[in-house]
């Protein structure tokens, strides 16, 4: 019996540029590691969606409690991170990722309008 993979038509592109690294990441799951700052953004983006979408739902949340998820991030990421030769170290992506978050959730998610689908 033949199997069906399925792969995104945005990665096509990929394919005629290298197509040993297009099979690796799309047929085989090879991820090579990714920068401290990629982690750091991922950290802060899922923190900052847990506090509008807590928003939106009109569900008590504190920048505290939501920025949980960004220290949550970073100690345990779903994905490999080389932080050798980085200029940030783990402590720095921590301080600028909660001062982000904190600016964020304090001056500016409260003046947006969220409105749930």
């Amino acid at each position: 019996m033949q199997s069906v993979t399925t792969v995104r038509a945005s990665s096509w592109g990929a394919l005629f540029d290298c197509a040993f690294k297009w099979e690796g990441i799309h047929l085989r799951n090879i991820r090579s590691r990714s920068e401290p700052r990629a982690l750091l953004g991922t950290g802060i983006h899922a923190s900052t969606a847990t506090f509008d979408a807590a928003r939106v739902n009109r569900e008590p949340i504190s920048a505290y409690d939501a920025s949980e998820l960004l220290a949550h991030t970073l100690l345990q990421p779903e994905f490999d991170v080389d932080w050798r030769g980085s200029d940030i170290t783990m402590r720095d992506a921590e301080s600028i990722g909660l001062a982000l978050h904190t600016k964020y959730c304090n001056d500016i998610s409260p003046p947006l309008r969220l409105r749930g689908r």
